[in-house]
């Protein structure tokens, strides 16, 4: 059922399994005589996300779409319109539907998003190695200590092997 202003709709698969990353589209029709402004509400369980706000056009339909994490319960969507009348926002259409969890696993590996952090680990361990001047020596021992001729303090090249 339409609002007084917009028709909105709710484009959300049937089920997804806990933890998915799960995309919905929102879609709102200016059924208005002049162009409005207009922002959805995604409310997920609860937990509510906003789209941008824009203006649309007589007859015209604007998608938004939005995302969530999928509950390890069912979850409950609304999604609602929101109009400026020229003074405030104010609620015009909403619609509801129910995403089932499924048992399975929350989409596909992406193995380079596991890879990438330790390749960066590494390079910086290199680097730090290169600053150091302890680049190569793993496993090796460590070079002697030197101890200055003087007590009062080292002179320029006069360190000897302990």
């Amino acid at each position: 059922m339409a609002g007084d202003y917009t028709e909105i709709t709710l484009i959300a698969p049937e089920s997804a399994a806990k933890d998915a990353v799960t995309d919905v589209v929102i879609q709102v029709k200016n059924i208005h005589d002049v162009t409005i402004y207009i922002i959805p509400l995604l409310n997920v369980n609860g937990s509510v996300t906003e789209g941008s706000y824009e203006a649309v056009v007589p007859g015209a339909t604007h998608s938004w779409s939005m995302n969530f994490i999928m509950p390890a319960n069912n979850a409950v969507l609304v999604a609602t319109s929101w109009c400026e009348d020229g003074f405030a926002w104010q609620s015009d259409d909403s619609i509801g539907q129910t995403v089932t969890v499924t048992s399975g696993t929350g989409g596909t590996l992406d193995i380079n998003a596991l890879i990438q952090p330790l390749i960066t680990i590494m390079i910086v361990m290199m680097m730090m190695k290169m600053m150091t001047g302890t680049m190569g020596t793993m496993g090796k021992p460590a070079p002697p200590k030197l101890k200055p001729l003087y007590p009062g303090g080292p002179r320029p090249g006069e360190f000897i092997k302990v």
